[in-house]
């Protein structure tokens, strides 16, 4: 595929140069991860590319391992801290790109992801036309990755896209997307407001000013979940508000491109979602998310449970119920990660 690739861009005639794609990271904290995140970044296939990292304000040894390799292809800036959406946007503001590849500091790439999107990308002419990849979850052996597909992973309209999105628990990983830069800049800066689901946001008017959704399927990334102090896991107040004004600001996304009632259904659905799950965190904040499905025309609906849940709630309660199923969870993960941990340990890793 790659000297096919080649073939197009450097044509006999030589109209065309192939287009520089520019990998973004936001760093923090990251000293166990960066370094691969980098080497994954490098190993990338295409032919041009850039890697412009922002450390913000870490205060481990982020920054040093970082700059160990900065060279031509790869800057390193460093900011105070000032959260991962404002590293974003300084990366953004100092590529040069025509494409956009967001990563964050302890996720992977594979080699050819990017050039496979890219292969797909010259046989379209609308930059307005998104490109998303596979992606799988793994803890410290990225070769052990589950790929676990969604209804998200396949070519669709950008307002289909977003009501299944909306309407059901499935996502697509921050790193799965390939976004021209005449689209990143349509859509505007990351929102330096939120602590919390900043990709969901994003991507969600990114999506909402698209064209169409093109899944490339043999292009990969890797979302590593060894990084439990990852600010996705947060339930501060700070991070719950955050998750409010996320889903508030991706409602208003959605209807702004279609106002419908299967765009509607799909708000409400969220809504409902987010109501369920806030409730025994900040009682506050469901009423909000409640308030917005009445505005919206629609009707509170209680979420389903498994019959062992419903039997633990109705023993201990809505609140110890929650914080026993979220405590089990952790368990399980830590589990996992120290098992994993052992076995590179053990075995190394063959990424």
């Amino acid at each position: 595929m790659l000297i096919e690739y080649f073939e197009k861009c450097f044509s006999i005639n030589k109209m065309s140069m192939p287009p520089l794609i520019s990998i973004l990271i936001p760093a923090f904290n990251a000293q166990a991860w960066i370094a691969d995140t980098i080497r994954s970044a490098l190993a990338q296939t295409c032919p041009r590319k850039e890697i412009i990292i922002v450390d913000d304000g870490s205060t481990d040894d982020t920054l040093d391992v970082a700059r160990q390799f900065e060279s031509s292809t790869v800057k390193v800036i460093h900011q105070e801290n000032r959260g991962a959406c404002r590293a974003r946007n300084v990366a953004f503001g100092k590529c040069q790109g025509d494409y956009i590849q967001w990563i964050d500091a302890d996720d992977l790439l594979a080699k050819d992801k990017i050039e496979r999107q890219l292969y797909v990308a010259d046989t379209i002419t609308d930059p307005y036309i998104l490109l998303t990849s596979a992606w799988g979850r793994f803890y410290c052996r990225p070769e052990k990755t589950k790929f676990r597909p969604n209804p998200l992973w396949r070519d669709l309209d950008a307002v289909e896209w977003l009501v299944l999105r909306l309407a059901n628990p499935w996502w697509m990983h921050p790193s799965s997307w390939l976004v021209s830069r005449q689209l990143t800049e349509k859509a505007g800066p990351w929102e330096e407001k939120l602590a919390r689901d900043q990709d969901g946001e994003y991507f969600c008017r990114i999506v909402s000013l698209s064209q169409h959704v093109k899944f490339v399927s043999d292009a990969r990334c890797y979302y590593r979940m060894a990084n439990f102090s990852s600010v996705s896991n947060s339930t501060s107040r700070n991070a719950l508000e955050s998750i409010c004004l996320s889903i508030d600001l991706s409602i208003s996304h959605v209807l702004a491109r279609e106002d419908s009632e299967r765009t509607r259904k799909a708000c409400i659905s969220r809504l409902n979602i987010e109501a369920s799950l806030m409730e025994y965190k900040a009682p506050d904040l469901a009423d909000r998310f409640r308030n917005r499905i009445a505005e919206l025309g629609g009707e509170v609906v209680s979420q389903n449970t498994s019959r062992k849940y419903a039997l633990i709630k109705k023993l201990i309660g809505e609140r110890n119920a929650r914080r026993l199923k979220n405590k089990e969870w952790r368990i399980r993960q830590n589990i996992y990660r120290s098992s994993d941990r052992w076995l590179a340990k053990l075995f190394g890793t063959n990424f």
